[in-house]
């Protein structure tokens, strides 16, 4: 609703700023403020800017305390640690009840890697806040970031319960239950977010999730997961492959010869030419499958056909009693 009003501050700030020692309507404030937020947010890349915008924005009223946690947010981004730290420093004696409060100070003690510091800020904003997930989500990035993988896991966990929504938690956690040789745990977190439907989650995430769940022997599990990124991205090469695959190691060789013949109509690809000419292999093709490959080595060449294991895939395949 003020979008108007900020296009027009914004256009007289810069030589009108005196007078604004004169409002004292606290509305105003705020606009004036928006503006020189959003304008600060524009200039993100270049920071040494940013950090003078945001002084400006809050030097005139120091009475927004509303706003105050933003502006610590902005210094923060800006590389301005030290103001920022001061700032929340002083809201968390003036506020000792808000969370946000607390929690944007943990975050800014980690980014200065201040880990006790860090965890002390978390923890106190989850005792103030404890059904808030993102709270555990931070907590749990520091006890990652010190080495202490019990309470990483402890943490992630309960963000997982709480209904937390970061999908690189999820991952994050799954790779710890596997490297502690909890598979069951690993599928069964992997097999939550793929049924959660989340709209949040784009194609690549779906990618990287039928790569978590093929990781762990779950192949069905992952073919579905590339059959949900490529509703969402039918153009997606890896997605198609990789679904090629799922489906060739469950002998549906036709499936996967017509996944991998439509990912070739969209790029050249190296595994899905090569794939293609096993699965026609494996279904008794033998005359198709020496064309594909024929086709593969001459347009990729040797090394790179031997780089990606088609070697290796063949010699598997003859082990298994298919004559080549």
């Amino acid at each position: 609703q003020y979008e108007e009003s900020i296009a027009t501050f914004a256009s007289v700030f810069t030589r009108q700023g005196a007078l604004l020692a004169y409002q004292t309507d606290m509305a105003f404030h705020r606009v004036w403020l928006a503006a020189i937020l959003a304008e600060a947010n524009a200039a993100q890349r270049d920071s040494a800017r940013r950090a003078v915008l945001v002084r400006q924005a809050f030097a005139h009223d120091h009475r927004l305390q509303s706003i105050q946690v933003q502006r610590a947010q902005l210094l923060q981004r800006a590389g301005d640690y030290a103001e920022a730290e001061k700032i929340l420093t002083e809201m968390a004696k003036q506020r000792p009840d808000d969370a946000e409060v607390f929690y944007n100070l943990g975050v800014l003690k980690a980014i200065e890697k201040d880990f006790a510091a860090a965890v002390a800020a978390y923890r106190k904003a989850i005792e103030l806040d404890p059904q808030n997930a993102s709270f555990y989500t931070r907590l749990a990035a520091v006890y990652s970031a010190e080495g202490d993988r019990a309470q990483t896991i402890e943490t992630y966990r309960q963000a997982v319960q709480l209904g937390a929504v970061d999908v690189e938690m999820y991952f994050a956690l799954g790779l710890l239950y596997e490297q502690e040789g909890r598979r069951e745990d690993a599928a069964l977190l992997y097999g939550q977010l793929l049924d959660e439907n989340r709209i949040d989650m784009e194609a690549e995430d779906y990618v990287q999730l039928g790569i978590a769940l093929f990781g762990i022997g779950a192949i069905e599990r992952a073919q579905q997961a590339y059959g949900r990124a490529l509703q969402l991205d039918g153009q997606h090469v890896a997605a198609r492959v990789n679904w090629g695959w799922c489906l060739y190691l469950q002998s549906n060789f036709d499936g996967a010869i017509e996944a991998y013949r439509s990912a070739l109509a969209r790029a050249p690809n190296i595994q899905a030419h090569f794939n293609m000419g096993l699965a026609y292999l494996a279904k008794g093709d033998l005359s198709q499958a020496r064309a594909i490959y024929a086709e593969g080595i001459a347009q990729y060449g040797v090394e790179p056909a031997l780089a990606i294991g088609a070697a290796d895939d063949l010699r598997a395949l003859v082990g298994r009693g298919v004559q080549t």
